[in-house]
């Protein structure tokens, strides 16, 4: 229907917009539009409620992306997506803690998805685990080499982790699967 093809559009135009891709300012107001569409159709579409979380953790209203990404988390409860979701803006806000919680469920139940081990291992590099984070981005890497994100977050991993040879590495990595010059990150990794 109409309603279920919203939500992929609006998170597409927040991905867009977080991935600094955005060059007239156009995606989150597509992405609004989008949502209020499909709420408008249908009230209780879960992946409305996440895209409408993810779109306002981007905004920076913490408030209404909680009560956005918690009615999604109560539609879906089992969706790793969803649960993803709310650990990343639990971990935007400082929540490690419950951030934690929330981003083991969803690794249980998508142990191969990129983002949610990255999510994982940037948690963990937050509370000070090296260690934990080292050995939760390698499981992404392994599985899905051509992913930039699990680079991204091993380069900084790495990096944070007294590991400059791996950092550079996962940079270099990284910046080709971005399309950028291989020296930007590396250079930037160099002070």
């Amino acid at each position: 229907t109409y309603a279920e093809a919203c939500p992929p559009l609006a998170q597409t135009e927040v991905q867009i917009h977080g991935w600094r891709l955005d060059t007239d300012g156009s995606t989150l107001p597509r992405a609004q539009e989008a949502l209020r569409h499909a709420l408008a159709l249908t009230p209780d579409l879960p992946a409305a409620h996440l895209a409408s979380g993810m779109l306002h953790r981007t905004r920076w209203q913490w408030a209404d992306a909680d009560r956005e990404l918690r009615r999604a988390v109560q539609l879906m409860p089992g969706g790793a997506e969803t649960l993803d979701q709310y650990a990343q803006l639990l971990f935007s806000t400082g929540q490690l803690g419950p951030a934690l919680r929330w981003i083991e469920r969803a690794n249980r139940l998508d142990p191969l998805a990129g983002v949610i081990g990255g999510t994982h291992a940037q948690i963990l590099l937050a509370l000070h685990r090296c260690d934990a984070a080292v050995e939760q981005i390698a499981a992404p890497l392994a599985v899905a080499p051509d992913d930039a994100f699990p680079h991204g977050v091993a380069m900084v991993v790495d990096a944070a982790c007294g590991n400059p040879v791996g950092a550079e590495v996962q940079a270099r990595r990284f910046s080709l699967l971005m399309g950028n010059d291989a020296g930007i990150y590396t250079t930037i990794l160099g002070g």
